[in-house]
């Protein structure tokens, strides 16, 4: 004997739960200072009206507890710009979190785990230097970090929609204006507090301190040895020891010293030299 669909329809909503919608648990705060969330998402387009626009995006950082957000603006995607983005954010809030839960993007993370994510060095060595811990979220779970999942569509649809910036310069310093006087100033629905003074009066004093010097990103590379014992990094020749012909190699370069690895050991230290040095520079420590 066949049953109506409307029966089996009220049967499955009743004892199954069928096209219900998930209960929403609100996420604890936690301390004042300790945790900023980090998300990437796309802004709109840039550029002068009759001429060509390109589209633009950025990290969007927002504090756990006072929710006063910033939304950098950038072009891409790389290591140097999400550090760039998070050395303004540092300058922004007068300080550093102790915990940042960004999403898994690839200058961040290598290989996304709910356990134990794998970092990319250089992002690594970043948050060794400045003094935070980097959590990254799960992959397609916005809950981890719903503060900031909240933040984004309001930046891109009440900050930057409508507005004609001529440039990215333009466009940075328009939507920190706006997140600083703009967003910053509003009743925020939840805490019912405006995010800046909430910010300043509870978490401010909590923060680490704030770099005095902007970090130094440094360049990483895999070059092959040539067969004059040497390997091109940043367009600058530097030798190699030992019979490494053919061999990838690892090496980082900053403007201060270019240092070549090879299965995790340092094998050799060049002062940094300019871009389309010829000629090869001797090494400080020679082995």
């Amino acid at each position: 004997m066949g049953v109506p669909y409307r029966t089996l329809h009220r049967y499955a909503v009743a004892e199954l739960g069928f096209g219900r919608g998930r209960k929403t648990v609100r996420v604890a705060d936690g301390e004042p200072g300790a945790e900023l969330q980090v998300d990437f998402g796309r802004l709109g387009m840039v550029g002068p009206a009759p001429g060509p626009r390109r589209l633009v995006r950025g990290p969007v950082f927002t504090p756990g507890v006072s929710r006063y957000t910033l939304y950098w603006v950038t072009s891409g995607e790389t290591l140097p710009e999400v550090i760039e983005g998070f050395e303004e954010a540092w300058a922004f809030y007068g300080g550093v979190f102790r915990v940042a839960i960004p999403d898994n993007l690839k200058a961040i993370v290598l290989k996304a785990d709910p356990l134990h994510p794998h970092r990319t060095p250089g992002f690594l060595k970043y948050a060794q230097a400045r003094g935070f811990v980097i959590d990254p979220g799960r992959v397609r779970a916005p809950t981890q970090k719903p503060r900031v999942e909240r933040a984004v569509p309001y930046c891109r649809a009440s900050g930057f929609a409508g507005e004609h910036f001529r440039d990215l310069e333009a466009a940075r310093r328009g939507m920190r204006r706006w997140c600083g006087e703009d967003a910053g100033l509003r009743c925020n629905g939840t805490t019912q507090r405006r995010p800046r003074e909430h910010f300043r009066a509870e978490e401010l004093a909590h923060l680490l301190p704030a770099p005095t010097a902007r970090y130094d990103v440094p360049v990483y590379a895999t070059p092959r040895v040539a067969r004059d014992h040497h390997c091109a990094v940043a367009k600058a020749l530097y030798s190699v020891p030992g019979g490494r012909i053919g061999e990838r190699i690892d090496a980082r370069a900053d403007r201060q010293l270019v240092r070549l690895s090879a299965r995790g050991q340092v094998i050799k230290v060049h002062p940094g030299g300019r871009p389309g040095a010829g000629r090869p520079i001797r090494p400080i420590c020679p082995r």
